[in-house]
């Protein structure tokens, strides 16, 4: 599993994971490459055309991706404090091994 962060975030915003928690829940793959901020938010594909994207409300927090090589990419989007519900703060607070 290959952790790739691309920018520290300012004091508004934080990711909806951590690195140690990705490292519990998920298996040590190689085939597996995470990336936090790679862009600052979600924009979809531009090969993608315009009539066949869903119509989305709210923040998209990470996408998932499958690769012509077979490998796995999870990419995460910082999202502002203010924006992360109450309940996932919670969550979040759960300690790991």
């Amino acid at each position: 599993m290959k952790i790739t962060y691309y920018r520290n975030l300012n004091d508004t915003e934080k990711y909806a994971t951590s690195k140690k928690q990705l490292k519990y829940q998920l298996l040590n793959n190689n085939e597996l490459s995470i990336c936090f901020g790679l862009t600052r938010q979600f924009k979809f594909d531009s090969r993608c055309p315009n009539t066949n994207r869903p119509i989305i409300k709210g923040n998209v927090i990470a996408t998932a991706s499958y690769q012509r090589d077979r490998t796995i990419g999870i990419y995460f989007f910082p999202i502002s404090r203010d924006a992360y519900p109450e309940k996932a703060k919670n969550h979040q607070n759960t300690h790991y091994p």
